[in-house]
């Protein structure tokens, strides 16, 4: 069996579902690492949690390679999305398409 070198996933859903943080989960369980790399924690920042912001752009984060493995391949890429509150029915046409 052949696998994809890149594995795209596209995360969705409602404002505080958790999609930040299990992007955040997927790479510190690929990596073995209890925090994550400057780098990593600025595209992925939540902001201004005080007024229930969230994520506030949509943002691209590759969560495999290992930065310290410049001989590895194959790649796993998360797309983190702003929560929705609520989809008009255009939007839910998109997020079908898309799915």
């Amino acid at each position: 069996m052949t696998c994809p070198t890149t594995s795209t996933f596209f995360s969705s859903g409602q404002q505080a579902a958790g999609k930040t943080s299990l992007i955040k989960t997927f790479y510190r369980a690929l990596h073995e690492k209890s925090s994550l790399p400057e780098q990593v924690e600025s595209i992925l920042t939540v902001k201004d949690r005080n007024s229930n912001e969230g994520t506030t752009r949509f943002t691209k984060v590759a969560v495999k390679p290992d930065a310290d493995d410049p001989d590895q391949t194959d790649s796993i890429v998360v797309h983190d999305t702003r929560g929705q509150i609520w989809m008009d029915e255009r939007e839910l046409a998109q997020l079908n398409l898309l799915i």
